[in-house]
């Protein structure tokens, strides 16, 4: 998106589910540091379908290409009703978002 976002077609995951019908049950995402525009391109689909999140954190690019720093996620997502399990950490931030009221379905 930072670099080609002028030429690169761009739809949101809440016109996607619009358009087709099809309801995640799961979201992955590794954005670069555009993972603020995808999740709040997703409000509605997180509010009412309640996926699960799979995201790759770049807080680095997150700040320098978007001016949004990765609380920006965490605290949109806990507006939402999901809490948040660290993954792991190397160049990005693994971190796993889940419905509160989901969190007894998930095994560890």
């Amino acid at each position: 998106i930072h670099e080609h976002g002028h030429m690169t077609n761009q739809t949101t995951v809440d016109a996607l589910v619009a358009a087709t019908g099809i309801v995640p049950t799961a979201l992955t995402m590794d954005t670069e540091g555009a993972e603020i525009l995808v999740l709040r391109g997703a409000v509605e689909t997180l509010r009412v379908h309640r996926p699960k999140v799979w995201a790759s954190l770049h807080p680095d690019l997150a700040v320098t290409h978007y001016a949004s720093p990765t609380s920006e996620v965490h605290s949109l997502m806990k507006s939402l009703g999901y809490k948040s399990r660290h993954l792991a950490t190397d160049h990005e931030v693994h971190t796993l978002f889940y419905p509160s009221e989901r969190a007894a379905d998930i095994r560890w």
